[in-house]
């Protein structure tokens, strides 16, 4: 199973052309090969995610480092993940007319304006309810993510530890530990967990 997400930075114009230039040269590090991507509409991008489990992980990584880049404005990403199977060979991400990238972007389109990331299959109804209600959940704590918590977040993503963590940043042990514990990081992994294990059983359920 794969999955397709299409998303745009929320408040880009808030940002400097560098800055925005640096936020999309992070978003392909994120989406990297084997998966592909493309921007198109200057923030607005479709990508290939070729292991559908690790769909919502990556979703996650984006929307933590764009709030990173928070300042003034508050930066996000409005995201729809598309969950289903792709046939053949994805060479261009925008020129692909296979279903889950078509419902992708329709998701994208009926998107409430208060919602940051929403989830479907090509499935049964009842694996779409479930992947919603933890699409909000998700949201819900992602909305409350200060700028300083995604920047130690998104360190933790790249497997630093919270000692490394600590010298980079050049703040104590202490207060990189009541920053995690405030983001609810681990409410947020179990969440990710959660979906890695859902998507598992319905690439299963697909077969």
């Amino acid at each position: 199973m794969q999955a397709v997400i299409t998303a745009d930075i929320v408040n880009s114009t808030c940002l400097t052309d560098e800055k925005l230039s640096r936020l999309m040269d992070d978003i392909r590090e994120i989406i990297a090969w084997p998966d592909k991507i493309e921007f198109f509409r200057g923030d607005s991008y479709q990508a290939f995610i070729r292991q559908g489990t690790s769909a919502l992980r990556k979703a996650v990584m984006c929307r933590l480092k764009a709030i990173s880049y928070g300042e003034g404005a508050r930066i996000d990403i409005r995201q729809s993940i598309s969950l289903g199977k792709v046939s053949k060979p994805v060479d261009s991400v925008g020129r692909h007319i296979e279903p889950v990238f078509v419902k992708s972007g329709r998701l994208f389109d009926k998107m409430a304006t208060e919602r940051r990331t929403t989830i479907t299959s090509e499935l049964d109804p009842p694996f779409d309810l479930i992947l919603d209600i933890l699409s909000r959940y998700i949201d819900e704590l992602i909305s409350k993510v200060t700028v300083n918590q995604a920047i130690i977040l998104n360190l933790l993503a790249l497997n630093k530890s919270q000692t490394e963590v600590a010298c980079i940043l050049e703040k104590t042990p202490a207060t990189v530990n009541k920053q995690i514990r405030a983001s609810k990081y681990r409410d947020i992994e179990e969440l990710i967990s959660d979906f890695e294990k859902l998507t598992q059983k319905i690439s299963e359920h697909g077969q």
